[in-house]
């Protein structure tokens, strides 16, 4: 996370050139070119500026968890598709989204695994978000598998949308990898 006001420092040569430069117009480009996400207070989410390095894993996620998986096969993913797919999932908006999403807090994110908490009251847990290169992998930390369905439907639309998105690069839509054991909806 990286706060509005941090930008006069960041960007001190081009303030101090005299030049026109809102940090709102800044903010606002990012924000379309979907690379960043206002996440509330002044504080922005910046994916592509995460640490390379994977966190220790001791997320606790029931035994029976089975990831869904949305594979390319032989395709790797673009550069930028796997943190455009988490901005689209946090641009969702309480109110305006019946299941939207906020960062996890507390939590070391990087670039290939980011996690998510479901921020309606009705569906407890949280998401990791796994970039595999060639795939997406999301785990979900409820041993419910109640809210399956709907969350596959919220990250299948997130997809489509980052798809046609990228549909430039020649990538298709995935095929669905794997499918929760334990839910009875396919």
């Amino acid at each position: 996370l990286f706060n509005k006001s941090l930008l006069p420092t960041i960007f001190e040569d081009l303030y101090e050139s005299g030049e026109e430069f809102s940090d709102d117009d800044f903010l606002k480009l990012l924000e379309c070119l979907k690379i960043s996400v206002h996440v509330g207070d002044g504080d922005y989410f910046l994916p592509s500026a995460l640490s390379l390095e994977p966190p220790v894993d001791d997320s606790p996620f029931p035994m029976n968890c089975v990831p869904l998986v949305y594979s390319w096969d032989e395709q790797i993913l673009p550069h930028g598709f796997f943190l455009t797919f988490v901005v689209e999932l946090l641009r969702r908006q309480e109110g305006k989204d019946k299941i939207y999403f906020q960062l996890r807090e507390h939590v070391i994110q990087c670039r290939d695994v980011v996690q998510v908490i479901v921020a309606d009251n009705e569906i407890p847990g949280f998401l990791k978000l796994v970039d595999g290169k060639r795939w997406i992998e999301i785990c979900y930390s409820c041993s419910t598998t109640s809210y399956c369905s709907k969350l596959r439907e919220v990250t299948s639309d997130a997809i489509k949308r980052v798809v046609k998105r990228f549909e430039h690069t020649g990538i298709k839509s995935p095929g669905l990898g794997f499918r929760c054991r334990l839910c009875d909806t396919d």
